[in-house]
């Protein structure tokens, strides 16, 4: 088994105790290779989080960033997979 391989088994375990975590994958661009997206109920949440995790894949990780989106402003359009069954075939 590669490291990656080893590191992807991991992470599917570890990520499945945080409910508030809806998307982990490996992607590509803007110099990362990976994603994941959580929710948080408060600035505090979210930062008990992140160094919590951090302090887990410290090892692993050399680098990371972070956009934090408030719920409470304007949304334009609502994160909802209902837009793709409203979509028509073409």
């Amino acid at each position: 088994m590669t490291m990656i391989n080893e590191l992807e088994d991991k992470a599917e375990e570890y990520w499945k105790k945080y409910p508030n975590v809806i998307l982990v994958s490996r992607a590509e661009g803007m110099g990362k290779n990976g994603v994941l997206i959580s929710l948080h109920k408060s600035y505090a949440d979210y930062s008990n989080f992140i160094a919590e995790n951090l302090r887990e894949w410290s090892d692993d990780i050399q680098e990371y960033g972070s956009m934090l989106i408030s719920l409470e402003g304007r949304i334009v359009k609502p994160l909802s997979l209902k837009y793709l069954g409203e979509q028509e075939e073409t």
